[in-house]
């Protein structure tokens, strides 16, 4: 028997009229159920006295007027008021520990999620694996992520848990029905709770058993949403530290795909600039401004100097023998010190065979990390 059993006896005094008998705590059980009663007792509250057990009748306990049931039923008597709130007390006890110990369970999910998180390079995959985490936690039956595109609207659904249920959930996105928790999720800034059988009327899991609650949030992150994140919950209590851990979580996984983007953006950047690079006709080099270390230079820069790439890359200038004059060198990175950049300077090279070329060069400061 589950120790929430005990929750209605412990708020109930005994109104029976012994004038000699302190208020007692009664509950009512079979008979063939005490042991397992009283085991349940030391277990929940091992300091709280048990009297003992009498048989009762709906008259009292007067035997000439008690109806005993066939002594189906007895009553559990503890004396005292002092005993009482001890015994509320414990009952509390139980409670905080419980949701402490939900909310516990939740954080290192959502905690190993997280760490994926900064791991992971695909969405699609990420939020597969967040689905089927989520249900790790007690009482969340079904996980969903709706992706949207810039202009809000739908783009793929990824789910976990339910089964073909969400099949349905899909097809209804596809026909472009509106959705409760959907809505929900888009237009309220915080995670919301939703008792389907009330308040999602047209969504195909209303009043599902394992969907008695379905709580949603967007997914967002500086003024964009990405979708929205639906977990379908049997009947449980929702705390709300559960919630406030879920909000956050949702903005981490925001901020994720917000930095996935950006790292796709920049990779497509340095592609650009790569080929750009490789393809000027001009020479082009990257190197230090304190002494000149070459970086990276392209083709163009190793046929004009007849070295390769590899003679070049991690060299200074000097050590190359590039500069006719060196106080050339010297002149040009006090005017890039100054300026920050340097435009058509007249300036003489050396070819690797002593060859030397006359060019004008050009150069901008820039920080590399």
């Amino acid at each position: 028997m589950r120790a929430e059993a005990l929750k209605p006896w412990l708020n109930c005094k005994s109104t029976w009229g012994w004038r000699r008998r302190p208020p007692a705590l009664r509950g009512r059980i079979l008979k063939e159920r005490v042991h397992e009663e009283i085991a349940v007792i030391k277990e929940v509250a091992p300091d709280l006295p048990v009297v003992g057990f009498y048989s009762f009748g709906e008259q009292g306990l007067d035997d000439s007027k008690v109806n005993r049931h066939n002594n189906e039923v007895i009553t559990t008597l503890v004396l005292a008021d002092e005993l009482r709130d001890s015994a509320l007390t414990a009952f509390e006890h139980i409670g905080l520990q419980g949701k402490l110990e939900r909310v516990v369970s939740i954080l290192n999910v959502l905690r190993f999620v997280n760490q994926k998180l900064l791991a992971e390079k695909d969405k699609e995959s990420m939020a597969s694996f967040i689905c089927e985490k989520l249900l790790d936690i007690k009482g969340y039956e079904g996980a969903m992520i709706l992706f949207l595109d810039p202009q809000g609207s739908p783009l793929h659904l990824i789910a976990a848990g339910l089964g073909d249920e969400f099949l349905e959930v899909e097809k209804a996105i596809k026909q472009g029905r509106t959705l409760t928790c959907i809505d929900t999720a888009l237009s309220t800034p915080v995670v919301s709770v939703l008792e389907t059988s009330k308040m999602c009327p047209d969504c195909p899991l209303s009043g599902h058993e394992l969907c008695i609650n379905a709580l949603c949030v967007g997914i967002r992150y500086e003024g964009r949403c990405y979708g929205t994140l639906t977990v379908c919950c049997s009947k449980i209590e929702l705390l709300d530290e559960e919630k406030e851990l879920v909000s956050e979580f949702a903005g981490d996984f925001a901020f994720a795909i917000r930095k996935m983007q950006l790292e796709e953006e920049l990779a497509k950047s340095e592609e650009i600039f790569r080929k750009a690079f490789e393809a000027s006709p001009d020479w082009v080099a990257i190197s230090t401004l304190a002494d000149g270390r070459y970086v990276d230079v392209n083709e163009a820069f190793c046929r004009a100097t007849g070295r390769k790439k590899e003679e070049v890359i991690g060299k200074t200038s000097l050590e190359l023998g590039l500069w006719a004059d060196p106080e050339d060198r010297v002149r040009a990175s006090r005017i890039l010190e100054e300026t920050g950049r340097l435009r058509d300077f007249e300036v003489v090279f050396k070819k690797k065979g002593g060859e030397e070329i006359l060019a004008l060069w050009s150069a901008e400061v820039v920080e590399i990390n």
